[in-house]
């Protein structure tokens, strides 16, 4: 079949939007590199994270240019942990909050394709849907937003994210990942 995923499947659809992407050429491989750099240095900044146990420090932009490929433009510190992500919301009555308190304005969700298909286009991308979402239903810009954090399983996708949030501005994506 021709979109038939070669194992590992879940590597090589990320594969493909990955070498999608980077067929745009609007960010790099090492852009993609710093994102990794960037998620292990916040991952190292708390104890309990897997990273922090395993390793403690954050890792260099070498060793994820050094790392196995598992694919053309993945390579094995690239892929995802076994437990990539968690989210947490947290609700309670007013009179039990300590301040201060955090307003969640809207939430949002879209979701692509379990698995990439053979041919990459925009309609595969679902965060940029939830994006726009979130943002309407809150009434908001991300310059009405002090705080932002964005992860995801692979850098593909947290590249994906940052610009779909309105974070990169004028500038694109490749110059705000330097």
């Amino acid at each position: 079949e021709e979109d038939a995923l070669p194992s590992p499947a879940i590597v090589n659809g990320y594969e493909r939007y990955t070498a999608h992407e980077l067929s745009r050429r609007r960010i790099t491989r090492d852009h993609l590199r710093k994102l990794v750099v960037l998620e292990s240095f916040h991952a190292s900044r708390h104890p309990g994270s897997l990273l922090s146990r395993k390793r403690g420090t954050p890792y260099a932009i070498d060793e994820i240019r050094e790392a196995p490929a598992v694919t053309p433009n993945i390579s094995i510190k690239e892929c995802a942990w076994r437990s990539d992500g968690a989210a947490c919301v947290v609700l309670t009555r007013a009179q039990h909050a300590s301040q201060p308190t955090i307003r969640l304005a809207a939430g949002a969700e879209a979701s692509g394709p379990l698995y990439p298909p053979a041919e990459i286009d925009e309609n595969c991308f679902s965060v940029g849907r939830a994006m726009r979402d979130a943002y309407a239903r809150a009434g908001l810009s991300p310059s009405d937003i002090d705080f932002f954090a964005l992860y995801d399983c692979f850098p593909i996708c947290l590249a994906r994210a940052l610009e779909a949030s309105g974070l990169c501005g004028d500038e694109g994506l490749g110059a705000y990942i330097e």
